[in-house]
Formats: C-alpha cells, structure tokens, sequence
C-alpha cells in the first residue's frame, strides 16, 4: 500500500478518536510507538500523519508534552445576536468564565463614544476570561456606564450570560449590537492573562449592545485566538 493511503488511514483513524468522543479537547492523543503497535504502520508514516493533522489545526504540539487534540473552531453567524453561553451550548460545548478583574475606572475617547457618555466620565470595567470545554477561548474587556446603570457593579459580572443577567436584574431587553472585526497582536497584558507570548497574532472584535431606544449598554474587547474562531457571514443576491 501506498505511503499517502498509508497516513491517510492515520489521519482517519485519529479523526474517528475524536469523533467517537474517545480523544476530547485537550487530550494527549497515544505516543507514536503506541499508534504504530495500534494501527501496525510505521512510526515514521505515523509521525507524517500526525504533522499533517497539527497542520490542518486538529491537533497541536507542546514542546517537551506532546501532541493534543485541539478545540474545533467555533463558528459564529455574523448578523445574528446570542449570548456567548447560549452560542457555545448550542454548538455542544461546555461554556465557562472567570472574573479577573472589576473596576471603576475612568472611560478613554472610544468607550466613551460607544457609550454615548463624555470622555472620562465613570465607567465599570469587568475583565473576563471565556472558556469552552475548559480550555481559554476568549478575553473580554467590558465597559458600561456607572453613571447610567450603577447596580452593575454589585453584580456577579463572572457569570456565565452577562445578557441574561442585564434582562432579569434591571429588566431591560436586549435589543441589537454593533460589531466591528479587525486584526491585532497579543499586548504584554493580554498575553500573561492568556498564556500566550507577547505579539501573538489575535481576532479583536469590538461590540456595543443596545437595550431600549438605542441606549448603549456594554461597550466590549473581545480577543480570540484565530484557530479557535471562525465568523460566516450568508449572501444573498
């Protein structure tokens, strides 16, 4: 048989491992001398079949660890709001977050024109990491206004659904958000809460979401790494 059939039936074979739910995210797949004793192929072609998983984003390597399963990038519709908790249920993921910081802080030239609020005026900034399947996802840096919606900062803001906490707490609804998509690196901050290095490449999502008569509500950075993000947007003519 082929060399190419012959990593093909690796790559296979290690997709069925994950799909069959026997390998998760995060998990160390077997040792090539396992996977050649397992398949009866050549550790030298298991290798190959391996690389070109990493390559393809299904797995990934950790110097001096191993090889694991990587998360499947999450896909988000452009154009449709949903919470975070709701968007990742959905997709059969296990959401989670962690609060990391909370502060009055005062607010720079671009929250303060998110939030239709002056520069320096008050705001309440909550730092928060997002998770799915316990691995990072996500770093969220939200803003809201202390002077408009003050009992934010008595609240749990580690939650799971921010949007679900607004609605039952003060009673607003959700109406519609503002999305902007762009390209930057990883800053030293950033990185440490991460565990990424410095100048990593990131996805920097900006939103601000409105409740009644276009009140801006949350101003929010959101950082994702680009392997584990994906935006589709449908066209239709």
């Amino acid at each position: 048989m082929s060399s190419f059939f012959l990593y093909q039936q690796v790559k296979d074979n290690i997709i069925a491992m994950i799909e069959n739910h026997r390998l998760k995210p995060g998990d160390k797949i077997p040792s090539e001398r396992e996977l050649s004793r397992k398949f009866n192929i050549g550790r030298m072609t298991i290798r190959q079949g391996i690389t070109e998983l990493v390559n393809e984003g299904v797995l990934y390597r950790v110097q001096g660890r191993g090889t694991f399963v990587n998360l499947k990038p999450i896909r988000q519709p452009l154009g449709k709001l949903m919470s975070f908790t709701e968007e990742i249920r959905n997709l059969g993921y296990e959401p989670g977050a962690k609060l990391i910081d909370k502060a009055i802080i005062e607010a720079d030239h671009e929250i303060a024109l998110n939030l239709k609020i002056r520069d320096k005026e008050k705001v309440i900034k909550a730092v928060r990491l997002r998770f799915v399947d316990n691995e990072i996802f996500s770093l969220n840096f939200s803003y809201f206004s202390y002077e408009k919606f003050p009992e934010i900062m008595n609240m749990d803001l580690g939650c799971l659904s921010l949007y679900k906490m607004i609605e039952e707490k003060l009673g607003f609804k959700i109406k519609k958000a503002v999305e902007t998509l762009g390209a930057t690196s990883a800053s030293n901050d950033v990185a440490k809460i991460m565990k990424i290095k410095k100048d990593t490449p990131l996805l920097l999502m900006k939103r601000t979401t409105y409740v009644m008569k276009d009140t801006p509500i949350e101003f929010v950075r959101v950082f994702f790494l680009p392997d584990k993000y994906n935006f589709e947007i449908q066209l239709s003519k």
